[in-house]
């Protein structure tokens, strides 16, 4: 895995605080420290190391990072895990001791989160019942490795068990981890859906205000797009560029969770400025304002994925 250690009271250059949990304007490090104070009671006195792929170009994407906490003495004492599930971008905390021997307290945990699209959303009664008897069993061997197994909780069978494991002994430059991530998922789940599991529908939350300027300067910026282009009399271009306005301000609204409506924003931007292409008199005019639109809308704020 290409994977980034880095202590979180100097993070690196390219961390993106809105890529993890908490208030962004906290510090990971005294969110980390808060979560174990409250959850377990614990607040460590040493380094906390967030283990995690970083943002590059415009994406962050862990299914989860550890957060190594040390005492004074540089003893591994507590981890806190954050989990965040695709593409609904949700996220959960387990919190849990370190004892000698890397032995984990406590090591079970109640499933916490709805994790993937195969399995039946917790908003059915069905599903609601199989979350709340399913368990999250957590082992770790040193810094390197943690197993984790889903499992039933009443007749302790096992679900499924997944595995996070990286080699410190190598080092590496590579900065693409998050997309690589986010094609291996896909493209596992095109290989699920292909040998005949079901994918099951999944009520996404909105995650910003229908008032904030990531849902509303796409509107407008692509709509004074559109006015220009209509004025000069291309109406496809037009017509394409006032559909994409809306369309990126619902990807923004729902922070990429409403995967369909993200798709198809790329696709119809494709479309716009494919068209806006072909046409000389766009150069100067709404070429720019185009590209000025597409500026502002995606990049003028960290956190639009």
């Amino acid at each position: 895995m290409h994977l980034h250690r880095f202590d979180t009271r100097s993070p690196p250059a390219n961390f993106c605080r809105v890529d993890h949990f908490g208030d962004a304007s906290v510090p990971l490090d005294t969110c980390v420290r808060r979560e174990l104070a409250a959850r377990i009671n614990y607040w460590p006195l040493g380094k906390i190391e967030a283990v995690a792929n970083l943002r590059y170009l415009g994406l962050s994407f862990n299914p989860i990072t550890p957060y190594f906490c040390h005492d004074e003495a540089g003893t591994l004492t507590a981890l806190l895990l954050e989990v965040h599930n695709t593409p609904w971008n949700e996220r959960c905390l387990y919190a849990m001791r370190v004892r000698p021997h890397d032995v984990l307290e406590p090591a079970i945990h109640p499933k916490a989160m709805h994790v993937s699209p195969f399995n039946a959303p917790p908003s059915s009664a069905a599903a609601s019942i199989a979350v709340s008897q399913s368990e999250y069993e957590f082992k770790l061997v040193g810094k390197s490795s943690i197993t984790v197994t889903l499992r039933d909780q009443v007749s302790k069978s096992v679900i499924m068990t997944a595995s996070w494991k990286v080699d410190d002994t190598m080092s590496h430059t590579v900065q693409t981890g998050s997309w690589r991530t986010v094609i291996q998922i896909y493209i596992q789940a095109v290989k699920l859906v292909v040998n005949g599991l079901v994918m099951y529908s999944y009520e996404a939350q909105p995650k910003v205000s229908i008032t904030s300027s990531l849902v509303v300067v796409p509107v407008l910026v692509f709509g004074a797009v559109a006015a220009v282009q209509y004025h000069q009399r291309l109406v496809l271009s037009a017509l394409l560029f006032a559909l994409l306005g809306p369309l990126v301000a619902v990807h923004h609204r729902y922070h990429g969770a409403m995967l369909p409506i993200s798709i198809l924003a790329v696709l119809v931007g494709l479309c716009a400025f494919a068209s806006a292409a072909t046409h000389s008199t766009l150069r100067v005019h709404g070429g720019v304002a185009a590209v000025a639109a597409l500026t502002t809308s995606l990049f003028a704020t960290p956190d639009h994925f």
